[in-house]
């Protein structure tokens, strides 16, 4: 992360906690990257009080798997207080109930300042915005992400990537006579 987003992270994160009555539980819910992997560890290198890290895993390619695995590296090597917690992405609801801020990570950052990701963020940001209204939301992204350009249209990415996971368990939905179509979005 370079110096100048880090910085800009930092002072976000100082400006919410400096809001944040001193009975909040530092609960941070994370959907992301290496971004926000970097943010996060950072955070936890420089407080002394516990912060507890939600972290949605995310269908059907695992990203957040590994970056629950960096995170947990990271607690292990500098002994943080951390609680780190993985919880399926389609219980969002469940685990958006005390969170503070949520960091999310943006694909793309357009000209009004309108923040892309994947279509499936979408529904999460609104479920734990229900949920924890409290809650402080912030999109991080590095620097070449932001676009002086309007948004591309809908991003279509290939259906392997769903049925990729599905290994062999696959096979009685692939022949001449069926039709199953994948829809990844």
């Amino acid at each position: 992360m370079d110096t100048s987003m880090l910085n800009n992270v930092l002072a976000c994160l100082s400006t919410i906690e400096g809001k944040l009555p001193s009975s909040v539980d530092n609960d941070i819910m994370a959907l992301g990257n290496s971004t926000i992997v970097s943010a996060i560890t950072h955070v936890l290198g420089k407080v002394s009080q516990p912060i507890h890290v939600h972290v949605l895993e995310s269908r059907p390619l695992f990203e957040v798997f590994r970056m629950a695995q960096e995170i947990a590296s990271f607690a292990n090597e500098n002994k943080p207080m951390l609680d780190l917690t993985v919880h399926a992405d389609a219980s969002v609801g469940v685990a958006a109930r005390s969170i503070d801020i949520m960091l999310i990570r943006a694909d793309l950052i357009d000209k009004t300042a309108a923040v892309s990701n994947k279509v499936s963020s979408l529904s999460t940001i609104l479920t734990a915005k229900y949920i924890a209204p409290q809650g402080k939301f912030i999109a991080l992204s590095k620097k070449e992400k932001a676009s002086p350009f309007s948004p591309p249209g809908q991003e279509e990415t290939h259906p392997q990537e769903v049925t990729q996971a599905w290994g062999k368990h696959s096979a009685p939905l692939k022949g001449p006579h069926r039709q199953v179509n994948v829809n990844n979005i």
